[in-house]
């Protein structure tokens, strides 16, 4: 195939709703915490589709989570994420994309890699400024939900001071 007959969205791999049957559909615990019974996105809701609303309905299924978070913090069944709550939504947002809607997150598997990279790079400035002063400028051109923006927020807050700011 040559590059002109390539498609533009090979690099978004396989669709993800064409299960591979040797795939484990099992969630991890953290995200099991969240929804016991893993449901099953609908096919008109997978990967590159677009619909008015999406993002609203996020944003209820988050503040439905972190609702639920708190229901079970005040009643002793206390996770590891109710002392991160930048985890809960985090969790909740992959937890939507994954089972509701797609929608074009970094998601964790590339957000490992954002935050690794960050850290990296603060780490090499402050072992090789003679006169590092926990200064260090990261700035996120635009954001779709702010799901990278907590990750950035959560590696800089535990190295450097951090300032945000945002337009009127």
């Amino acid at each position: 195939m040559t590059n002109k007959d390539e498609d533009p969205f090979d690099c978004f791999g396989s669709m993800d709703d064409e299960e591979d049957d040797n795939k484990d559909n099992v969630m991890d615990e953290e995200t099991r915490n969240y929804c016991p019974v893993k449901r099953v996105r609908e096919l008109d809701c997978g990967v590159l589709s677009f619909h008015p609303s999406t993002e609203s309905s996020l944003l209820v299924h988050v503040r439905n989570v972190i609702q639920q978070q708190q229901q079970w913090s005040s009643n002793g069944k206390d996770s590891d994420d109710s002392r991160k709550p930048y985890l809960v939504v985090c969790n909740a947002i992959n937890e939507y994309c994954e089972e509701r809607h797609w929608m074009m997150h970094v998601g964790p598997e590339k957000g490992q890699i954002v935050t690794q990279t960050l850290y990296d790079c603060i780490m090499e400035k402050k072992n090789n400024c003679k006169t590092w002063n926990e200064d260090f400028v990261c700035v996120e051109l635009g954001t779709y939900c702010g799901y990278a923006s907590i990750l950035l927020a959560d590696i800089l807050k535990k190295i450097s001071t951090t300032t945000t700011l945002k337009k009127p």
